[in-house]
């Protein structure tokens, strides 16, 4: 899985901050730039899960994404 699968977010959370950095208001590419890095650096998240009282951070590792493409 991807390393935010594997540092425990679920679907449906919703993340509130990437590094301090507050995204609400922010575009999809925006997001991805906080959220992209070299291997091996750290991304601390703010969550807020239905179901749980508080926010709460979950920090991960980046690593190399392999995406594979198919054309039909």
């Amino acid at each position: 899985g991807s390393p935010s699968v594997k540092a425990g977010l679920k679907v449906g959370d919703v993340l509130l901050e990437v590094n301090g950095n507050v995204i609400k208001g922010q575009s999809s590419y925006e997001l991805s730039k906080l959220l992209k890095g070299n291997p091996g650096t750290d991304v601390k998240i703010k969550i807020n899960r239905l179901g749980v009282d508080d926010d709460f951070y979950i920090t991960f590792k980046r690593e190399k994404i392999n995406q594979n493409f198919h054309l039909f």
